[in-house]
């Protein structure tokens, strides 16, 4: 049995207190950093067509000033639904770039286990670190 990893470096997701309240305005904030995270993934690591079946994700968030743990949590839902193979609704934020692939199935607890995340001050070098694990023989082919 074979653990196997991907480190991506990614934009720091905004904060749910910096969320927009207005419907439309808080769709294209989600839709613009969807965009940004999808397009460093692909430029770090290839997605895939089938990925890993179950992914445990853990993050470390380097930021300007350090949040709250909950709003950490939180924080990770957009970078995870940008990640994810099974998207529903329209991805423009894609525009037609590996539509049908991803770093995971879903973000369902059958397909991925989110570790407790972690924080660091680096306000040179604001980022969100994601490393995701899983077990080389579940991953179908």
């Amino acid at each position: 049995m074979s653990i196997r990893q991907i480190d991506l470096t990614l934009p720091v997701p905004p904060s749910p207190n910096e969320w927009p309240k207005h419907p439309m305005q808080l769709a294209r904030k989600k839709n613009h950093y969807r965009r940004q995270v999808w397009i460093e993934a692909i430029q770090q690591h290839k997605p895939w067509m089938e990925p890993p079946h179950k992914v445990v994700a853990s993050a470390t968030f380097y930021v300007w000033n350090k949040r709250d743990e909950d709003n950490l949590t939180a924080s990770l839902k957009w970078t995870l639904d940008a990640l994810k193979r099974d998207q529903t609704g329209k991805m423009h934020w894609r525009e037609g770039v590996a539509d049908m692939k991803g770093y995971i199935i879903d973000d369902d607890p059958e397909h991925l286990t989110v570790v407790k995340p972690s924080q660091e001050i680096d306000r040179e070098d604001p980022r969100l670190v994601l490393i995701l694990r899983w077990n080389e023989e579940k991953r179908a082919a």
